[in-house]
């Protein structure tokens, strides 16, 4: 089965996603870009995690998740910008789990500048002007195996500047599965040192933005492939190959290593194809558990454009289906 599903994925999907993308900034949309979820970013944005941040990512992964989640995350971002986003994954069974996820980005207020032929300068200021995005994730994830599991979700996305505004709907869509012995042993939760058995491999694919063109712009539609070990209880290594229709694609990595058994230290790097990016391509961050709560903070650096940091805290409500 787990065969079918990759090579109609393959064959249906991967073709309508350029092998060199387009000038970055061609599409709408543009702050899906950005991850809010301190933990995927701080190794590099690997979309392998099984979390309930990772449900506007790849929403195949909530069906592993151990309890029902509720995570609040909030991102420090260059010139001003912040992003909040709140998720919550229910989980119905050892089957499936619905989540939704709420978030906002907001720019502040900038000078509103317009032409005057009348002004010295040909240009005059007319008070400020404001900017933000709001975006609504439903998704669905189920596991018809003890090994395999698909997901699918619809992000309902509004950009708005000024009095002008976008809205749009998006589809992603994502598989995940892992080795036989991973399935029996455990499933996995946001973290915990038993998250994963040692030596065990997951995997990982998936396409997000998928929609048509809105106001003559195409929506940032991507895909990816991955894959993660672990190579000690509490520890993990991931990789993933990102494809991107408007920008640079990348290949990924990253490392969460539990120093102590309340700790994970984590480490990224990305290597992008074609352009250098902004600042170094290192990504890093820290995760504490303690009982049913968990705290996560991300380090993302833009060289000149300053440094980028993540929270986020997630509690976990056990409702003995898994």
């Amino acid at each position: 089965m787990i065969k079918k599903v990759l090579t109609i994925f393959f064959l249906t999907v991967f073709p309508f996603i350029p092998a060199y993308p387009s000038s970055p900034g061609t599409s709408i949309f543009n702050f899906l870009k950005i991850n809010p979820s301190p933990r995927t970013a701080a190794i590099a944005d690997v979309n392998g995690i099984a979390s309930s941040q990772a449900l506007s990512n790849n929403p195949a992964i909530i069906p592993w998740l151990k309890s029902s989640e509720l995570s609040i995350a909030h991102l420090a971002y260059v010139a001003d910008l912040s992003y909040s986003q709140a998720n919550y994954v229910h989980s119905f069974n050892k089957k499936s789990a619905l989540g939704i996820s709420l978030g906002y980005l907001g720019a502040g207020t900038m000078t509103r500048t317009v032409y005057s032929a009348s002004d010295v300068n040909e240009f005059s200021e007319t008070g400020t002007f404001g900017a933000s995005d709001m975006l609504l994730t439903l998704a669905y994830g189920r596991r018809p195996t003890r090994y395999f599991s698909y997901g699918v979700n619809v992000k309902v996305v509004r950009e708005s500047i000024d009095d002008t505004s976008a809205d749009g709907v998006l589809l992603s869509a994502g598989g995940y599965s892992v080795t036989p012995r991973t399935a029996k042993k455990t499933t996995f939760s946001t973290y915990n040192k038993n998250s994963y058995p040692n030596g065990e491999w997951m995997f990982g694919f998936g396409v997000f933005n998928v929609g048509p063109a809105i106001k003559n712009m195409n929506a940032p539609m991507g895909g990816f492939l991955n894959l993660g070990t672990s190579f000690a209880r509490g520890s993990a290594w991931y990789a993933e190959l990102a494809v991107y229709a408007d920008e640079a694609h990348q290949l990924r990595t990253g490392f969460e290593i539990a120093v102590a058994d309340p700790v994970q230290l984590r480490l990224g790097y990305r290597y992008q194809f074609k352009d250098p990016g902004l600042g170094l391509p290192i990504t890093g961050g820290i995760g504490i558990n303690i009982g049913t709560l968990s705290f996560d903070y991300g380090w993302v650096p833009y060289g000149d454009l300053g440094q980028t940091h993540r929270l986020a805290i997630t509690t976990r409500f056990p409702n003995g289906t898994k």
